[in-house]
C-alpha cells in the first residue's frame, strides 16, 4: 500500500511454501521500514512440463533455431549429425525453472537432444 501497510489481500508466509498447482507467485520483503522490489516468478508443476521442442525454425542465414523444455534440474545433450549414424556433442543445456531453455541456433541437418541422467 502507497502508505507502506499491508494489503487487506497479502498473505505472510515466514516459512516454505508447498505448492500444488501452477502458480504465478508475486512477493517482497519488508526490512527497517523499507519494502523490496516486487519479485514475479511463474511455477510449473514437473508434471506439468512435456520433454521436447517447442519450436523448430530454418532462418534465411541457413541457420536452424531450436526453442525447447524439459525438467527444471536435469541437463540435457545436444547433439549433431549429417548421417544420423555418427553424432557430434554440441552443448549439454539445463532448463531455467519454468523448463525452458535458452533458443539455440545450429547448421546442422539433424539434432538429438536428450538428457544425461
Amino acid at each position: 500500500m502507497p502508505d507502506g501497510s499491508l494489503s487487506p489481500d497479502a498473505l505472510t508466509y515466514a516459512g516454505s511454501l508447498t505448492l500444488t498447482n501452477n502458480l504465478r507467485l508475486s512477493a517482497r520483503t519488508f526490512a527497517t521500514n523499507t519494502w523490496s522490489a516486487l519479485v514475479v516468478a511463474d511455477y510449473l508443476l514437473l508434471a506439468e512440463l512435456q520433454l521436447g521442442f517447442e519450436d523448430i525454425e530454418r532462418r534465411s542465414d541457413g541457420m536452424v533455431e531450436l526453442k525447447m523444455t524439459g525438467f527444471p534440474g536435469d541437463t540435457y545433450t545436444l547433439e549433431a549429425s549429417t548421417n544420423l549414424v555418427d553424432w557430434e556433442f554440441i552443448t549439454t543445456v539445463v532448463p531455467f525453472a519454468d523448463g525452458a531453455f535458452t533458443s539455440w541456433m545450429f547448421r546442422h541437418p539433424t539434432i538429438r537432444f536428450g538428457s544425461t541422467a
